[in-house]
């Protein structure tokens, strides 16, 4: 769980990693993941698959674990994309095939690759090839969703894909539901941003309380803190910024991996008014390969307004 002060403390005791059942360990190393201590996952799974004897599904589900872990810290994406695509191509599980492709894509759309709409088509044919089961399929069509959002700029369309797939998610309860509602809180924020109403405020603030409260008690820092800046930035857009508010999110810097940090210094520098250093902070998400946020980075470096997206990888 999170504490009352907002940071993850992570007690979990690795149970003999040699005498335990290999599916344990696995899960393990997949709840280190939930729980966003990702290098420590990639260590153990690299160790399992060195140390031990594993079935290719074993193996496939660790080493699309070990490039999850790698896309949530990072350091590489480029090579971290090219890496799904290569364990697209030879995974024999459509389960990980699917996961590898809308991944791989997911960088893309983070670095705002410029051919992103054709990657779109292609990726979602294949996956309508693969007749994936429902859910998988729930999985990946909240990428669809950002991408409708993000590049087409089609707020309806993925309006329409979230809150029924947030029903279907409701009955079954999947873990996902949550990160389903702060896309929602994501695209109401936008809807007030452009078009502000006390109705859009409200329902982007309810889904961000969703995705806040489980997260919290799960202990699920990145969900966590990207909830609550999205909150806050939110609120920003019609009340004043509390000091309090700008030391949750250098909290949230201090304790989160690259990916996760790079956007909420530029929401503290933008909320802060810094915009010297948002300037450079354009230029060091440029060299990571974050073009879309040094993009954006950028713009409010020059006083313009635009709307700042977050990302829950």
């Amino acid at each position: 769980k999170i504490d009352n002060n907002s940071i993850f403390d992570s007690e979990l005791t690795y149970r003999n990693i040699k005498a335990e059942a290999i599916s344990y360990r696995i899960n393990y190393c997949d709840l280190l993941h939930l729980t966003n201590s990702f290098q420590e996952s990639i260590d153990n799974l690299e160790l399992l698959i060195e140390t031990s004897r594993l079935t290719i599904d074993q193996k496939e589900r660790c080493e699309y674990l070990i490039l999850h872990c790698k896309r949530h810290i990072g350091n590489d994406l480029s090579n971290v994309s090219s890496e799904f695509y290569t364990l697209y191509d030879s995974s024999q599980n459509v389960y990980f095939k699917i996961r590898s492709l809308y991944s791989a894509f997911s960088i893309n759309m983070f670095q705002g690759k410029k051919q992103i709409k054709e990657n779109f088509e292609d990726m979602k044919n294949i996956i309508d090839n693969l007749n994936p089961n429902n859910e998988v399929l729930l999985f990946a069509q909240r990428h669809y969703a950002i991408y409708y959002r993000k590049f087409c700029g089609d707020l309806d369309k993925a309006e329409s894909l979230l809150i029924q797939n947030i029903k279907d998610l409701e009955s079954s309860k999947l873990r996902i539901l949550y990160d389903y509602y702060f896309e929602a809180g994501e695209l109401y924020r936008e809807r007030f941003h452009t078009h502000p109403s006390q109705k859009t405020y409200k329902t982007s603030f309810e889904f961000y309380e969703k995705a806040i409260e489980f997260s919290k008690n799960v202990g699920d820092t990145n969900l966590y803190h990207n909830a609550m800046i999205g909150r806050i930035l939110l609120q920003a857009q019609g009340f004043q910024i509390t000091q309090e508010d700008l030391d949750f999110i250098l909290q949230a810097c201090e304790t989160e991996s690259i990916l996760n940090k790079v956007q909420f210094q530029l929401v503290y520098y933008y909320l802060s008014r810094d915009y010297k250093i948002l300037k450079k902070l354009s230029d060091y998400a440029n060299k990571l390969g974050y073009y879309s946020t040094s993009a954006i980075a950028n713009k409010l470096s020059e006083k313009q307004l635009c709307f700042i997206p977050l990302t829950v990888m």
